[in-house]
């Protein structure tokens, strides 16, 4: 009984044992052959290094084509004409019309304001009166000057008697057949007819001196009457143009002064849109210049405006609601006059028309001043270029690749746009341009590709009204000054 016990345990060692060494054997077996296969399936040596595949890099085939330049810029709104309505007599408002409130757009012709005409009326009234009195004054001159001319006559006539009679007398009185009282009596009727003759003769010369003072003071209050006319037609304050109400500061019975501020109001045909351009993106519009116009002398006012005529700059500016901004189409006007001190860009005016055309509520708002908006000026059309991304220029230089190498090109560009470079030359047609950025690049290192899309876009020709350069022709011809 105790043998049979003793045994047991021995048992159990011996089959633990052997399961140990049968599985010991086995992973042997294993790796054996795991490793009489690697090295049948190991390639041959050749003594050389094994080749390197390289860093993987995004490219894109460029393609040769035609590109309309343009530039993006930012700007205010702003109305193109500001009326500003400012009282020229004194007076009481007795009439403000109801329609005159900041916002509202107002037809032109539109009484706004009417002040009291009443002192002006009175006047003319008086004015007219002195202006009848002179005239009388004047048609009493002109008939007394008929006057004397007949009554100068007669005296003429008289003296002439007078001197006959004289002559007579001394004839007599020289043969001593008359007294010499009758010689004197003779003598005195002469002086008398020749003095008489002579008064009214210095009265006909006073005529002309007297009309010129009569027409002067009828002029004066002529030119008061026409004066105290145009007053009282001041009175009346009407809108010169349809335009759109910014501010008012008139009431009803306000006792206006003159050169007091009434309104100022908001023209609604063109507005425009002052933007901010970098000096070097200015470039960009004419990278060839504009050989039509050739030198230009900016201090001759018509030579200017001929070139602004020819200068044709399209224009773009989107302003909305929400995620969908509106367009307008306009054109550059004029270019600032100065640069802006704090930001160093240029000031350019594009112009809009019809700025509240078109409008839909919630969808499509009018283009109202002291908006920021996003301005894009078209330039010229390039031909046969390469457009890639700005961030694919490198100093003047891009990567390629060729034959699964890095080549770095040097390159020509025309024109440098906001997110875009375009290349004249130094890229082929096919050409794979490399977009992703290396550090360090080095001439010839392997790259493997990854080919995709252009992230640059050629612009093709834009597509604007056909009268957006029509109402901006002005006469060929000046005046001479």
């Amino acid at each position: 009984m105790t043998e049979q016990t003793s045994s047991q345990p021995m048992k159990r060692k011996f089959a633990s044992l052997a399961f140990y060494l049968m599985t010991v054997l086995l992973l042997l077996g294993i790796g054996g052959g795991v490793l009489a296969y690697l090295v049948r399936t190991k390639p041959s040596s050749t003594g050389e290094p094994p080749e390197d595949a390289g860093r993987q890099v995004r490219v894109f085939g460029a393609k040769r084509t035609s590109h309309r330049v343009a530039i993006t810029a930012y700007g205010t709104t702003r109305a193109s004409e500001v009326w500003t309505a400012i009282c020229e007599v004194p007076g009481r408002a007795i009439d403000v019309s109801s329609r005159f409130e900041p916002g509202e757009i107002l037809p032109a012709g539109l009484l706004l304001v009417k002040i009291d005409p009443t002192d002006y009326e009175l006047a003319e009234r008086r004015l007219k009166a002195e202006v009848r009195a002179k005239n009388e004054e004047l048609r009493e001159l002109n008939q007394n000057e008929a006057n004397f001319q007949t009554i100068s006559k007669l005296q003429q006539r008289q003296l002439e008697l007078a001197a006959g009679e004289y002559q007579r007398q001394r004839t007599v009185f020289e043969k001593n057949a008359a007294s010499r009282s009758a010689l004197e009596a003779a003598e005195n009727a002469y002086i008398t007819s020749l003095t008489a003759l002579q008064q009214t003769r210095n009265s006909l010369a006073l005529v002309p001196v007297q009309r010129d003072l009569i027409r002067a003071s009828l002029d004066m209050v002529t030119a008061q009457l026409a004066q105290a006319t145009r007053d009282k037609e001041k009175c009346v304050i009407r809108l010169p143009m349809a335009a759109r109400c910014a501010s008012k500061s008139v009431e009803d019975n306000q006792y206006m002064t003159t050169g007091e501020r009434l309104g100022t109001f908001l023209a609604l045909d063109t507005a425009e849109v002052v933007a901010k351009v970098e000096t070097r993106k200015m470039r960009a519009l004419f990278p060839g210049g504009i050989k039509e116009l050739g030198p230009l002398d900016l201090t001759q006012a018509r030579q200017v405006r001929l070139a602004w005529r020819q200068l044709k700059v399209p224009a773009e500016v989107r302003w909305g609601l929400g995620d969908l901004p509106s367009v307008w189409h306009g054109r550059l006007v004029r270019i600032g006059s100065s640069l802006d001190p704090g930001t160093r860009t240029v000031p350019v005016i594009i112009e809009i028309r019809d700025p509240y055309k078109g409008v839909k509520p919630g969808v499509r708002p009018p283009l109202i001043p002291d908006v920021f908006c996003e301005v894009t000026l078209y330039g010229a059309t390039l031909d046969d270029v390469v457009v890639i991304p700005r961030d694919a220029l490198r100093d003047d230089r891009v990567y390629l690749l060729r034959d699964g190498r890095l080549h770095i090109q040097p390159v020509t560009v025309a024109v440098l746009e906001n997110d875009a470079a375009v290349i004249s030359q130094g890229i082929e047609q096919g050409d794979q341009v490399i977009l992703t950025d290396l550090f360090p690049a080095s001439e010839g290192m392997p790259l493997r590709a990854e080919v995709v899309p252009n992230p640059a876009k050629p612009r093709g020709e834009i597509h604007f009204p056909d009268d957006l350069f029509e109402k901006s022709a002005e006469p060929t011809t000046e005046a001479a000054p």
